[in-house]
């Protein structure tokens, strides 16, 4: 996975993600999608977090791919697909 590409597109949508958040209907309608949007504001964090992606070691490696596989599974279990769907 390239997450340098991951880390533009959540900047890129950072906005509208903040938008969402500041919805409480939208919020207090679906724990599952808050909880998903909880997983990725955290994932953006995290890759915001790393200096670059080039050389990260194993354990940042293992420690994003985590991020990513929870939001996999809150969203799976939120909409039914498994697809990031944001």
């Amino acid at each position: 996975m390239d997450l340098a590409k991951l880390d533009a597109f959540l900047m890129q949508k950072r906005d509208f993600l903040i938008r969402l958040l500041e919805n409480p209907p939208v919020l207090l309608e679906n724990q599952k999608f808050t909880e998903l949007l909880r997983a990725v504001f955290h994932l953006n964090e995290e890759l915001q977090c790393r200096p670059g992606f080039d050389c990260l070691p194993e354990s940042d490696c293992r420690h994003i791919g985590g991020e990513i596989l929870t939001g996999f599974i809150r969203n799976s279990s939120a909409n039914g697909s498994g697809i990031w769907s944001i």
